[in-house]
């Protein structure tokens, strides 16, 4: 039964774009004065404006909240999967650190056994909080398809989201030949027809993520540009 638990919900977004961070989010929703109805799966979401929407008010009147990326560096250094559990495991340590500085001295370290960390598919590295001079497991969950299930997981799906978007749209703005050659702002990285014929005209730039493999693209419409990475 969730409802014993205090529930840290838990999301992703762009793991599997061929291009650029991945993002994750983890949060803790009110129990009073929160409008859930306005929660759901942020794939669902048809309006841009709208899921802006809800994300501002996800983090207006929510208290305890982080929002956390992987570049594509790192990615490609440990893959895919642990570069998103990394991220999720710092999303989720700056929300208990949240926590526990709001209750200041009367935290009670007896909480950690009430904590429930719900994460949206069917793979996550175990949690471990230090705290003062002792290492605490956490208790997790994993739920497909929770982003439609647990609104902590809706909320963090839509953090994660826009938070996303917003960093492809700030990389656009300040690189627009990468618009010109891989339509990012309609693809968000993703693997489109479009993005791959971009890739296939112009190579792979330096911020895609070598280690993702498309079978029908060749070795040889690789990029070897010296263009240095972006920090984002």
């Amino acid at each position: 039964m969730t409802n014993q638990y205090t529930i840290i919900g838990v999301d992703e977004a762009g793991r599997g774009p061929l291009f650029g961070d991945v993002y994750t989010s983890a949060v803790i929703l009110p129990t009073h004065d929160f409008d859930l109805s306005l929660l759901k799966d942020s794939k669902k979401f048809t309006s841009k404006k709208k899921i802006k929407q809800v994300y501002d008010y996800i983090k207006e009147h929510t208290t305890f909240y982080s929002i956390d990326s992987c570049t594509h560096l790192e990615i490609d250094e440990m893959n895919i999967l642990q570069a998103t559990q990394r991220s999720m495991h710092k999303s989720i340590k700056n929300v208990i650190q949240q926590y526990i500085e709001s209750k200041g001295v009367d935290f009670d370290p007896t909480w950690f056994e009430q904590i429930l960390i719900c994460v949206d598919g069917n793979y996550f590295n175990e949690f471990f909080y230090f705290y003062i001079d002792k290492l605490y497991k956490i208790n997790y969950k994993c739920i497909v398809k929770g982003d439609s299930i647990y609104k902590q997981i809706s909320a963090a799906s839509i953090l994660a989201k826009v938070e996303r978007d917003v960093y492809i749209e700030s990389f656009i703005s300040t690189y627009p030949d990468y618009e010109e050659k891989y339509k990012l702002s309609k693809n968000k990285g993703y693997g489109t027809k479009e993005h791959l014929n971009g890739i296939r005209m112009y190579g792979y730039s330096p911020y895609h993520r070598k280690s993702f493999k498309v079978k029908s693209l060749q070795p040889e419409h690789i990029s070897h540009s010296s263009e240095d990475s972006c920090n984002t």
